[in-house]
């Protein structure tokens, strides 16, 4: 099959395991005249379809055993499929289960060559990028230790080193940055960075979402051994986290496309200052449902949907009860348009405790807050009431972008992140006397 350099199709991709209920299944099944079998088949994917385009960053979420580590091995050619075709263009470096692929008798040095020749580079290219692997790796004199003596954030160090200086068409990373000090872990993610700033295709499977949020142009949402859903990251994400947490799935994307984005379904909103639920993307237990959200400025009444930062705003909600709430908490969360989080609050974390909530009792819950200073752009805000306590409570309902904002800075200072400096910053030198 021809294939685009950095591309990957898999299709009716299928691996089965066998499954025995103790050894001495395995050994009647390999002696039985018969043939008869004594196992089960396990399928840990099951006629999965991808494609992923040059250039592409992709996020392969799921939960434990849904076939993702599975997926990666297959297309790194670890193990071969059952049934179905995997293609790959161009080279790969995969940094899968931690140390996969090292000798552990070898050292870190003596691993790095073996791994760069298993990719195809010469022995010339291997000792001439070798340098540059050590130093990446920062292991000092380890790096002529055995590698059945590292730590696993040593393991990591070494392997993520040797993968990237590779050069890959195609770089695989299956979690194994989740193990190590925080500085590797943001280093090895400008690498990243840096490898997607240069075309290169990136599969990344990780549990960590606001990795996923920041990394993936699309994310696939693997179940069952299949590909249950994928498209844009925020919102896959969004109902990942969702059914992780409360066990709903998503609605099916033409009842998605039928509500309309929340821009346009807060254009044909009713008037007045109030804002309607329905329609919005939500979930939760159904013990209480909010009905209404409106965001305007303190004391003035009218919806606001364009802030500067430095207002103080206030936050209503319209909350009704289905089944009693013993310690209601009510809370809101502004997000970036790629859903990364930058603020956020509730009752409950702030000391601030609610009355109770009996059924059909309907109540107007409102906080007031300063509105951040923010860097250009759209933030959705969203809503939820739950029962219990900030660390321990169930979730009542949450409404996904209840309002989104629109944040224009004017004269304040721009800059990376989102949160801006104000105009009065100073920068002030002074000279040094030699030492």
């Amino acid at each position: 099959m021809d294939i685009a350099t950095g591309a990957v199709v898999a299709a009716g991709l299928t691996k089965a395991y066998r499954l025995y209920g103790s050894p001495l299944d395995r050994l009647k099944e390999s002696l039985h005249l018969f043939k008869k079998q004594f196992h089960s088949l396990f399928y840990a994917l099951n006629g999965l379809d991808l494609e992923v385009a040059p250039g592409e960053s992709v996020g392969i979420i799921g939960k434990n055993g849904a076939g993702k580590s599975t997926l990666l091995k297959l297309i790194t050619g670890v193990i071969t499929p059952t049934a179905g075709t995997v293609a790959v263009g161009g080279t790969i470096s995969a940094l899968l289960e931690l140390g996969a692929g090292f000798n552990p008798e070898l050292t870190g040095r003596e691993n790095i060559l073996f791994g760069a020749t298993l990719a195809g580079r010469t022995k010339k290219e291997a000792l001439a990028g070798l340098d540059d692997v050590i130093a990446f790796a920062e292991l000092g004199e380890f790096i002529d230790q055995p590698v059945k003596s590292y730590s696993s954030g040593m393991y990591v160090r070494l392997a993520f080193a040797a993968a990237i200086h590779v050069d890959p068409d195609i770089l695989i990373v299956d979690e194994a940055l989740s193990v190590g000090d925080i500085r590797f872990q943001q280093k090895c993610l400008r690498t990243i960075e840096g490898f997607q700033k240069r075309g290169k295709t990136i599969l990344f499977v990780s549990h960590d979402m606001n990795a996923i949020l920041a990394f993936c142009h699309r994310v696939v949402w693997i179940m069952d051994g299949k590909v249950f859903r994928q498209g844009v990251t925020k919102d896959v994400v969004r109902d990942f986290i969702s059914y992780m947490s409360y066990g709903e799935l998503p609605p099916e994307d033409t009842d998605r496309a039928a509500s309309g984005p929340p821009e346009a379904e807060a254009a044909v909103a009713a008037p007045g200052v109030m804002e309607s639920t329905e329609g919005r993307d939500s979930f939760g237990n159904g013990a209480a449902v909010i009905e209404q959200v409106s965001l305007s400025l303190a004391g003035g009444g009218e919806r606001v949907t364009v802030l500067t930062g430095g207002e103080t705003v206030s936050l209503r909600a319209v909350v009704t009860a289905v089944r009693p709430l013993h310690s209601p908490l009510f809370g809101f969360f502004v997000t970036d348009e790629k859903g990364n989080p930058v603020t956020g609050s509730n009752s409950s974390a702030l000391g601030q405790p609610l009355a109770p909530l009996l059924p059909g009792q309907r109540r107007l819950v409102e906080t007031t807050f300063t509105f951040p200073f923010l860097r250009d752009g759209t933030y959705p805000l969203s809503v939820a009431i739950g029962d219990g306590t900030y660390d321990d409570h169930q979730l009542a309902h949450w409404v996904h972008d209840a309002s989104v904002l629109r944040v224009i800075s004017h004269d304040r200072v721009s800059h990376s992140g989102h949160l801006l400096l104000l105009k009065d910053v100073r920068f002030q030198e002074s000279e040094l006397e030699d030492s």
